[in-house]
């Protein structure tokens, strides 16, 4: 019975092991979430000094401080305010054990202790870009706007795990088949040298 309890211990210890989020499926939440709640354009930071094992304080731009305590990824999503309105930072944490995410809206223009900080990614507004992926939702084929650079796309799902990596030309729209893809919610990233833009597409 004893050698039962222990190796069904270890048994639930490495199905732990595996089920930690880790901080590129934490960015694929973060940008997932932040791709259907923001509309401005604004700068994604990510703290260095997390996940902790005593967890993360973080002082906010209202000079309130908050603390998880618990391991998490952390974020701060600095908005570019639209005219005549103060700025906000998005604080979003994730939670290393579960991929559950928290967000805190606070106002501000830059994150906290910038040592603590670096840029992630600096992410443009979708609505930058003239012409965007369609059909969204997507049933099997989704068109890719030509940019005129040579392009790279990326196909994330909700576990921040890639499923599709492409080139595409410089001059020509691309047909892209998804249709192998289970339905759900997706991100898609398009960039290249200069640019990087991320929308979420919706797969029926």
């Amino acid at each position: 019975m004893k050698y039962l309890l222990f190796f069904t211990s270890m048994f639930v210890a490495c199905i732990s092991l595996q089920a930690q989020t880790t901080q590129e499926q934490a960015d694929a939440i973060v940008l997932t979430h932040i791709q259907s709640v923001v509309t401005q354009p604004y700068t994604l930071y990510f703290n260095t000094n997390s996940p902790s094992e005593n967890g993360i304080e973080i002082t906010t731009m209202n000079a309130e401080t908050v603390k998880m305590q618990y391991l998490c990824y952390a974020y701060c999503l600095v908005e570019l305010p639209a005219e005549n309105e103060p700025a906000r930072c998005r604080y979003l944490f994730v939670k290393v054990n579960n991929a559950n995410l928290l967000e805190l809206i606070t106002d501000g223009s830059n994150p906290n202790n910038p040592e603590q900080w670096k840029l992630m990614l600096g992410v443009a507004d979708v609505m930058e870009r003239t012409v965007l992926p369609y059909p969204n939702p997507v049933n099997d084929w989704i068109t890719i706007p030509a940019t005129g650079v040579r392009t790279f796309i990326e196909i994330y799902d909700i576990k921040g795990i890639c499923v599709l990596s492409e080139t595409l030309s410089e001059q020509n729209e691309y047909q892209l088949n998804i249709s192998f893809l289970n339905a759900g919610i997706y991100m898609l990233k398009v960039y290249d040298e200069t640019n990087n833009f991320n929308y979420k597409i919706i797969k029926n």
